[in-house]
């Protein structure tokens, strides 16, 4: 049976081991967003018989993500809207203000 230290040893290990988890996925998410209008460039390179070979380099621009919200008027008890849903398509008719 363990001893009560032992016990305390490694549940202090386990909750270091989730804390370092939890800030490595934060810090990998502040990463994973790339602002728009970035240039990316990237160029391959492979080592054959000693000699180094280049490929020709790339470049992309990452693109501005476009997320529109519709917010019709009305609550979630009283809907202003209402839309069916179809397995094939979905339509919501909605006019944007100032067009």
């Amino acid at each position: 049976m363990k001893e009560v230290k032992e016990v305390k040893e490694e549940r202090a290990r386990r909750l270091v081991t989730f804390v370092t988890g939890v800030l490595f996925s934060l810090l990998a998410l502040a990463f994973a967003m790339t602002p728009a209008g970035t240039v990316i460039r990237n160029q391959a390179m492979a080592l054959v018989e000693g000699e180094r070979y280049l490929s020709n380099p790339v470049e992309t621009v990452v693109r501005p993500l476009c997320l529109p919200s519709l917010t019709p008027n009305g609550t979630p008890a009283s809907p202003g809207q209402e839309a069916g849903v179809s397995p094939d398509l979905t339509v919501i008719p909605h006019r944007a203000p100032g067009t």
